[in-house]
């Protein structure tokens, strides 16, 4: 064929190449032999996609062109289809396809339709959502052509032939005259018709329709009429129902005991319900006059100005309100509402409206306000500051304090005004206050002392309490803040604290002098022994002097004692107060370090020291810390003549753990607990049963059982004592 194409006279080449249209030759396998530029331009694809690739690889649904190509195979006829293709990036795109089959090719002329598909989709939208058909009419050969949409309303099959006695065989009785009229004119006078008709379905279902046409005509003949159909039941229905129940409500108001009426503003003549007019005992021809003679002598006047502005303003609505008098009752009080009727030139010209009797109303309003003066009353006289707010926030209750505040400081009455109590919070409330909304949406409340910019400068300060009003249905209706001050109560607080950390300084004071004065003397009654033991092994002293040399070091020792029992008793006169701060164990231990290896040299001890690998924090007071240990580290020196002392530690569930051992002459723990009973005995020297009980361990033993430590003693006589401390760690 193409070699046909190429040796014929008329230009198929240029009119394949040179057209919108799109054609190829595709294989019986799909594959594409041969296309002209516009196949590939519209699908986006290059020849060389095509080598590896069939026209399957592009198809939407792909078993829509295997109906194509076993429908040419069968018949070797001509066929045309809608295909959906999607181009090189995703789109979809629709051809109408026109195709044959020669010599096992498919032949294919498209047009892309793909734009005319989108319309007619979207178009099929909007008639399902507005229940919109269209329709035409020929005349000449008495059809009607209907879309989809008239078929599915009338429950007609689609393709049945439509004439106009098929028509007429839809419309309902009730409309059978009107549309027989409507399309007479339209036929024989040219004249278009826009009806409401009521059709009957195939299922008998009864509808309302909207038809609608127009006409062409030509050498004044009706030649072709096109029109709409549209489903207007449920607006007609709905149109139906209010008729219906305008008439009923007419009839109500004449049954019942209603306030209903008509004023002529013109004529000036008042129309009444008659039982409304019974009831207040005002005759049924009421005239104007009369009708003004019922209101209170005392209303009538501001009635009547109320009356000119309400008629002057632009809108419908009409208000009033005033009393009138009833049948053998007092005067009751009234409003008055309903709308105004205008005339062409916007001029009213009628009332209508109702009675409404609010004198219970108008008692409840009374009843309210003595209740809000009693509210307010209670709220001016308290000493707790009082805020309340509606559901949206807006302030409707003050206390009298805090409303004389923010209305000094907004310059306006924030309860009058309806301030919205977030525009009068500073940022620094602000956020708190976001917290807390987030608390009372939950229906909870919230209490806490916190610090507020809300009030006078210098009160900031206040325990407060935030609630949330509940409504019946447990919704959120208001909220009420209450704020009891504290700032005097802080500052004594503050005061306090202040005086607290004073006397702790002195303490640190205090007790770090008296530390300080007794580690000065241990130093120089230290030095003191060294040189008299060198100056003694220096010159080989006698026996005479050794004697005389180790009373110097008994005397050393005792002058030790002494220190210690001046500090000891020093701190115990403090009672303990239990100061706390942070303090490095491990330093503490380390500090203690130097002294204790002089000591052990001087004695020929072996001492063995083995520290925390890192700082460990405890909750103590440093100088007592200090001293415990070093009091229960200067009995073992006392104890111990010969062998060894040692110091390990160790963390263990929570706390910091010390082990002090020595291979001293020990004692009987029971003496201990028996002796340690009484600190002023042992530090008065009393009671000296063994010689390493003195007024040290009594502080030591004391001071770390008081700052939560446990204690270990295990001691033999003769074998040595361990001392196990397990102190809390932070």
């Amino acid at each position: 064929m193409v070699d046909d194409i190429h040796k014929n006279d008329f230009p198929y080449k240029d009119l394949i190449e040179n057209t919108w249209v799109i054609c190829l030759v595709l294989g019986i396998e799909s594959e594409v032999i041969q296309a002209n530029e516009a196949f590939y331009e519209r699908l986006g694809h290059d020849r060389e996609y095509f080598i590896n690739n069939n026209i399957s690889s592009i198809l939407s649904e792909k078993h829509s062109w295997q109906e194509c190509v076993e429908i040419l195979e069968k018949t070797k006829e001509p066929h045309t289809a809608v295909l959906k293709f999607f181009d090189k990036s995703g789109k979809p795109v629709r051809l109408k396809c026109n195709m044959g089959y020669r010599s096992g090719e498919i032949y294919v002329i498209a047009a892309d339709v793909t734009e005319q598909r989108k319309q007619f989709e979207t178009l099929q939208t909007i008639t399902g959502m507005a229940k919109i058909g269209g329709w035409t009419y020929v005349p000449s050969e008495d059809r009607i052509y209907w879309t989809d949409f008239i078929y599915d309303l009338l429950e007609v099959s689609k393709g049945r032939h439509i004439d106009l006695e098929v028509f007429f065989s839809f419309i309902h009785p009730d409309s059978l005259d009107l549309m027989t009229h409507s399309v007479k004119e339209l036929l024989e006078n040219q004249k278009p018709y826009d009806v409401e008709v009521k059709v009957v379905t195939s299922s008998g279902k009864i509808l309302w329709v909207q038809i609608v046409s127009t006409v062409e005509v030509f050498e004044n003949e009706v030649t072709y009429v096109a029109g709409a159909a549209q489903d207007i039941t449920e607006s007609k229905n709905q149109a139906l129902q209010l008729e219906e129940t305008k008439s009923n409500m007419e009839l109500a108001l004449n049954a019942m005991n209603s306030g209903y009426f008509t004023y002529d503003l013109i004529a000036e003549e008042i129309t009444l319900n008659s039982s409304f007019k019974s009831e207040m005992n005002l005759p049924q021809d009421l005239n104007n006059e009369q009708f003004l003679n019922s209101i209170h002598p005392e209303d009538r006047d501001e009635a009547y100005q109320q009356h000119i502005r309400e008629i002057n303003t632009g809108d419908v609505y009409y208000v009033n309100a005033y009393r009138m008098k009833a049948f053998n009752q007092p005067y009751k009080h009234y409003e008055v509402h309903g709308f105004k009727v205008f005339n062409s030139q916007n001029k009213p010209i009628k009332l209508v409206g109702n009675f409404i009797d609010v004198d219970d109303k108008y008692r409840l309003n009374k009843l309210q306000d003595k209740h809000r003066y009693h509210i307010k009353t209670l709220l001016d006289n308290t000493f707790v500051r009082s805020i309340m707010l509606d559901k949206d926030w807006n302030i409707i209750g003050l206390d009298g304090m805090t409303a004389k505040l923010f209305k000094e400081r907004l310059g306006v009455p924030p309860v009058f005004k309806k301030i919205n109590f977030r525009d009068i919070l500073s940022s620094h409330d602000q956020l708190k206050f976001n917290i807390i909304e987030r608390v009372l949406d939950k229906g909870l409340e919230f209490r806490k002392e916190m610090h507020l910019e809300l009030f006078e400068e210098g009160r900031t300060y206040y325990d407060a309490l935030f609630k949330p009003i509940l409504d019946y249905s447990r919704d959120i209706d208001g909220y009420v803040f209450y704020f009891f001050d504290l700032t005097e109560h802080l500052k004594v607080e503050e005061e306090l604290q202040s005086f607290q950390n004073k006397l702790q300084t002195m303490h640190h004071f205090k007790n770090q002098l008296i530390s300080k004065i007794g580690d000065d003397i241990k130093s120089q009654l230290n030095e003191l022994l060294k040189s008299t033991l060198l100056n003694a092994e220096k010159e080989r002293l006698k026996d005479k002097n050794i004697s005389f040399v180790e009373a110097q070091q008994h005397t050393t020792e005792k002058l030790f004692q002494s220190v210690d029992d001046i500090i000891n008793s020093s701190l115990l006169q403090d009672n303990f107060s239990m100061f706390r701060e942070r303090v490095d164990l491990t330093s503490t231990l380390e500090s203690m370090r130097p002294n204790a290896n002089k000591r052990a040299g001087f004695r020929g001890l072996d001492f063995l020291f083995k520290n925390f690998a890192t700082p460990v924090i405890v909750k103590a007071d440093q100088v007592f810390l200090k001293q415990s240990l070093e009091n229960l580290l200067e009995n073992a020196f006392k104890l111990t003549k010969t062998g060894r002392i040692s110091i390990t530690t160790d963390l263990k569930n929570g706390h910091a753990e010390i082990v002090l051992e020595d291979t001293g002459s020990g004692f009987s723990t029971s003496a201990l607990e028996d002796e340690s009973k009484s600190s002023v005995a042992i530090a008065n020297g009393k009671t000296r049963k063994f010689q390493g009980l003195n007024s040290g361990l009594t502080f030591a033993f004391t001071y770390l059982e008081g700052i939560g430590a446990h204690i270990n003693v295990q001691s033999k006589k003769g074998v040595g004592t361990r001392y196990t401390l397990a102190i809390p760690v932070e």
